[in-house]
């Protein structure tokens, strides 16, 4: 009876191996989103937040997916303590008045990283701040949308004079009733500095899209009571940099715009864009 066991066992085996090979998986394709409306990421984070290159990870694998459709915008605020205060020995301080501003319109967290995703309050959730685990599916619901505005966004930059002119134009796309407001304002990439992951202090960590300032209002621009089918907005701002020290790196940065709505508590995000202000 051994016998039997011991010569039955390898073709049992040399069956299922050859049957593996025969019949492959079937993975069917990625199908990409078909909506035209682009999708705005605020996510809040912290140099001395343990999990918040989780969400660092999170927001690089959505725009590996997706590409300039994911607008990403990482902020850091004062509200949040220690998490987001520099290190005694950082370089930077990324905290901005306007994140405060921001994080406090939006809903404070009860914890970072935490984001909006085109600040919209999506079904079944408590508030518009959420984990990097719920980023994913809202991103992609958003992106099937088709977008009710339009924007056309073009900077030019001076680099004697480190000016940096920008023309924004919004259209409807339908009729829009209720107020809306325009946001816009700079990231910057590529800033290296000290970062915690986990319970290890990295030193040489790459900070990217981190907010630097606002262009309009930390709450956005009036732009119209309403708008109608066909019915465009058009507004010219001016930014001058500050001096280059490791950061403003004019190569680095980019100016972010979007549209959102601004009535009855509504905040959701019509349409966003970006354009890098410098390429040398």
């Amino acid at each position: 009876m051994r016998k039997k066991i011991i010569f039955i066992a390898p073709l049992i085996a040399l069956f299922w191996m050859t049957s593996c090979d025969e019949i492959p998986p079937d993975i069917p394709p990625i199908q990409p989103p078909t909506g035209s409306k682009n999708v705005v990421i605020e996510e809040f984070s912290g140099v001395q937040c343990p999990n918040c290159p989780v969400g660092d990870a999170q927001i690089g694998n959505l725009k590996a997916l997706y590409g300039d459709r994911v607008v990403a915008v990482t902020m850091h605020a004062f509200v949040t303590g220690v998490l987001s205060a520099p290190m005694s020995d950082s370089r930077y301080d990324f905290r901005t008045d306007a994140a405060e501003a921001i994080i406090k319109n939006l809903g404070l967290p009860t914890g970072i990283p935490a984001a909006s995703v085109n600040r919209k309050l999506f079904e079944g959730q408590p508030a518009l701040l959420s984990a990097p685990n719920q980023w994913a599916a809202k991103v992609e619901e958003e992106l099937e949308k088709e977008a009710l505005v339009g924007i056309n966004l073009q900077a030019n930059y001076d680099p004697a004079s480190r000016l940096v002119t920008m023309d924004v134009r919004v259209i409807a796309n339908d009729d829009i009733s209720g107020p809306t407001r325009l946001h816009m304002g700079l990231i910057e990439d590529g800033m290296i500095d000290k970062q915690i992951d986990g319970v290890t202090k990295i030193e040489a960590y790459e900070h990217n899209h981190i907010l630097r300032d606002y262009i309009t209002n930390n709450l956005g621009d009036n732009i119209l009571p309403e708008m109608d089918l066909g019915e465009t907005w058009e507004r010219r701002y001016t930014y001058t940099l500050p001096e280059e020290d490791g950061w403003w790196v004019a190569e680095n940065i980019t100016v972010f715009g979007f549209v959102s709505q601004n009535f009855d508590d509504k905040k959701d995000v019509l349409q966003a864009t970006k354009t890098k202000i410098y390429q040398p």
